[in-house]
């Protein structure tokens, strides 16, 4: 489908001429939305995106883009995310709210769509953020990624924005060919984090958080309308509670270690315009307490299966079912959606 174009022009910028687009372009969905214990809803979803791009002389291609969003409101509250990069031979450099080292080299499992995201909403889906956002601030990563041949490399890091020496660190590394016919993908990440919160109960003292996760995920398209993917993950989370100015540990509080483990897989099939896609995961999440106090160790498991159907009604227009049923723990829970998606 044709894109808008508002303007197309040339800029004077340090070492030479720069040829600018400004694109604009958008989605829109309506339908109904359903969950375990409660009623049907409509469900409208409004996006609007403004893509910028340009290129020097030198060689240099730089960019921008900001998506509006206003989904379910029936007045104007949009909510925004947008990104700025710079590439060259030396790779490129990307900031805003952006995926880390570790999402970037990993695939999903969910694929097709929905227009509630029903299909990746259930409790045994990860969407493989690993530790995105774990300083607060989310909305400000900064990535490099350089690609060569098949292999992409990335680093990332996100600081806290209102205290700097909250930080979390990533890397990956992705790889994509062709083997005898099937295209094959293979993933690897890891990342680290550290950010003292206050303390939901002490006045004056903070918990220090520490955390790491590494993962990996494999992809093959068969070239025959299916596709396959796996991932794992595994976290590692320990919280130190009531930290004073000094580093000390005020109390005999329970210092808490947390591990969680993740597996998920999905199946995708698409003949002519229709596309099916499942998936399913299961996650496990270990508290462990200190020796300090009392307390007990918990272990709580997750599970869940989705599913997406897609038929393309045209261009820029198709009808989409989604659906993901689980468990979080011992509670069940199920939500569905169906409806048309629109793109411009």
């Amino acid at each position: 489908m044709k894109r808008l174009v508002l303007t197309t022009t040339s800029l004077v910028v340090a070492g030479g001429m720069a040829a600018a687009d400004v694109e604009v372009s958008g989605s829109a969905e309506l339908g109904v939305t359903g969950a375990k214990g409660a009623d049907v809803k409509l469900h409208r979803d409004i996006r609007v995106k403004f893509g910028l791009s340009g290129e020097t002389d030198t060689g240099l291609s730089f960019g921008a883009s900001a998506d509006f969003h206003n989904a379910g409101k029936y007045r104007a509250d949009p909510g925004t995310e947008g990104a700025v990069h710079i590439s060259g031979a030396f790779g490129t450099l990307t900031l805003g709210n952006t995926d880390g080292g570790f999402d970037k080299a990993l695939s999903e499992v969910g694929s097709a769509t929905s227009i509630a995201d029903d299909h990746t909403g259930h409790a045994g889906y990860n969407g493989n953020s690993g530790l995105d956002g774990f300083t607060g601030n989310g909305g400000s990563i900064l990535r490099y990624d350089y690609s060569l041949g098949g292999v992409t490399v990335s680093a990332s890091g996100e600081f806290g924005a209102d205290d700097s020496s909250d930080s979390t660190l990533g890397a990956g590394v992705a790889w994509s060919g062709d083997l005898g016919g099937i295209g094959i993908g293979v993933g690897i990440g890891y990342q680290t984090g550290s950010k003292e919160v206050a303390d939901a109960e002490t006045d004056g003292v903070t918990d220090r958080h520490k955390a790491s996760i590494i993962g990996a995920s494999v992809s093959a398209d068969m070239g025959n309308g299916f596709s396959v993917t796996g991932n794992y993950s595994s976290r590692n989370e320990d919280i130190t509670q009531n930290i004073d100015a000094s580093g000390n540990n005020t109390t005999a509080d329970d210092d808490e270690m947390i591990k969680i483990v993740h597996t998920g897989v999905g199946i995708a099939y698409t003949a002519g315009d229709l596309t099916v896609g499942v998936n399913a995961g299961s996650s496990t999440t270990k508290t462990a307490l200190g020796d300090a106090g009392a307390g007990t160790d918990t272990e709580v498991k997750n599970s869940g299966t989705g599913i997406a159907v897609v038929y393309s009604l045209g261009t820029g227009v198709s009808f989409q079912v989604g659906a993901g049923s689980g468990k979080k723990g011992d509670t069940k829970e199920s939500s569905w959606s169906a409806g048309l998606a629109f793109s411009f």
